[in-house]
């Protein structure tokens, strides 16, 4: 049975079964949708190829199972006449259960197979402004235009609803997941964001495509999709370039020659990170393997430079290797808004911040006066900055995150230090805890450019302040001889 058009009315509150249940279609590629934002309901429509043939196309693609579904629809609601039905929850519960019947029916039965008319292409989300997309995102879409198949493989997505999902994800425990979308979500999304999308058509035979789509449906059964994400090594990018290498094996080659800049991965990230205070953040927060010089093959965990990699890529399905993407293409042409330059940021507040402190300490030298009320208040906000990177270094298992270098002036044990100052008869260790620890910092700031660890210039200041306060600490201890 071919249905040519099916028309459904549903009512579509917010919350209700039955609009939940239809979303599913909104953008099935040949559906047309009609939305009145006055009206209490939407009504969809349907529209089915004249030619579509459900019993040999529903075999194939995934998404025409669905339209060999609406035909089962079609059968429940043949005895109404009308145009506008508002569905019972009990007779949405039988269509889900025929839908599930269904699936598990064609899943069991029918492998997928691509038509000679298939396409494989990879993927290139621009970036955005949330910090999620910074970096942008790389993805291999499936199309075949025969049976109207049009999915994504998207590596690095994860699930809300993973138990302890918060305490998960901050060890690095979380595991991320390859997932399947309709390529038109993809689409509406970015262009709702203003980001552009780039499109790399891969240039295979069809036994060739056929192979890479079955080692991305392997890929994707729920014993094989799930993985532990990894920052540098382990993300949406690199698992589409291990895709084309697995899926493909010995046809694929990248030009891995020496780049002409070397570049770490802390450079390499950098020029994404426009949000002043996020820039600080991360740079704080990234340890010495953020530093490590990566080579053509590790430039390519950023989706960029996945793009520029299959640029140069060769494929050796015949000889001589012709290029494994000669046709390069811009669905959308998007225009991100950068932030708005401010001059609340951070140089200009640490800054002004040292200034003050420089004001302070000068005041209380000329009293001869000290006040560990404030010398307090920094060294207890550098120890508890200190243990927040010691945690991180060895409490997850975040791999950039360790051995940070950012621990020569965020020393963890200032924070238990911190209350002895309080104190009003001083114990005699501090006089010598504040010399080891201006030495430190002074050390710190002399050897600034040349440490292993680039250290942000923004916390300069804040460095220079507490070397300042930790001098004029243990001046006045020694003065006090510590008592």
């Amino acid at each position: 049975m071919i249905i040519n058009t099916l028309r459904l009315s549903v009512f579509a509150r917010k919350k209700s079964k039955e609009s939940n249940f239809f979303s599913f279609y909104h953008f099935y590629k040949t559906a047309q949708v009609e939305y009145s934002p006055n009206s209490r309901q939407t009504p969809i429509e349907f529209a089915l190829p004249s030619t579509f043939d459900s019993q040999s196309a529903f075999k194939h693609c995934e998404i025409h199972r669905f339209a060999y579904f609406c035909d089962i629809v079609g059968v429940f609601c043949s005895k109404h006449n009308d145009k506008n039905i508002n569905y019972s929850v009990n007779c949405m519960r039988k269509f889900l259960i025929i839908k599930v019947l269904c699936f598990w029916l064609i899943n069991s039965v029918w492998a997928l197979e691509l038509s000679d008319k298939a396409q494989i292409s990879v993927i290139t989300g621009a970036p955005g402004t949330d910090l999620y997309a910074y970096y942008g995102h790389s993805a291999i879409r499936v199309f075949d235009p025969l049976y109207g198949m049009d999915i994504q493989y998207n590596y690095g997505t994860f699930d809300f609803e993973t138990p302890n999902f918060y305490q998960k994800f901050i060890q690095g425990k979380l595991k991320y997941t390859l997932s399947k979308e309709y390529f038109n979500y993809f689409v509406a999304f970015y262009q709702r964001e203003g980001r552009s999308i780039y499109e790399q058509v891969l240039d295979l035979t069809k036994a060739e495509k056929q192979q890479l789509f079955d080692y991305l449906e392997n890929n994707y059964k729920p014993e094989n999709r799930y993985y532990l994400y990894d920052f540098f090594y382990d993300n949406c990018a690199t698992r589409v370039r291990d895709a084309l290498l697995k899926g493909l094996p010995g046809k694929v080659v990248f030009d891995l020659s020496k780049p002409k800049n070397k570049k770490s991965f802390r450079d390499l990230i950098n020029p994404y990170i426009k949000e002043p205070w996020v820039n600080v953040g991360i740079h704080l927060i990234l340890g010495l393997p953020a530093d490590k010089i990566a080579n053509a093959n590790e430039y390519m965990f950023l989706p960029d430079q996945m793009r520029f990699a299959i640029e140069k890529a060769k494929i050796n399905h015949q000889t001589p290797a012709t290029a494994l993407a000669p046709q390069n293409n811009t669905l959308f042409q998007g225009m991100v808004a950068r932030p708005a330059a401010s001059v609340f940021n951070p140089y200009l507040v640490f800054w002004s911040i040292f200034g003050l402190m420089l004001l302070i300490t000068g005041l209380g030298y000329r009293q001869n006066k000290i006040r560990y009320g404030i010398d307090f208040f920094w060294f207890f906000l550098s120890g508890a900055i200190g243990i927040f990177f010691l945690l991180m270094w060895f409490g997850t298992d975040h791999k950039a995150v360790k051995m940070n270098l950012n621990l020569l002036w965020a020393f963890p044990l200032n924070f238990p230090i911190a209350f002895f100052l309080l104190f009003k008869q001083k114990a005699k260790f501090l006089t010598a805890y504040f010399q080891v620890i201006s030495i430190i910092l002074l050390a710190t700031m002399l050897f600034w450019v040349v440490l292993p660890q680039k250290l942000p210039w923004a916390i300069f200041p804040i460095v220079l302040t507490l070397a300042i306060r930790s001098i004029w600490v243990y001046s006045q201890l020694k003065k006090a001889g510590g008592k």
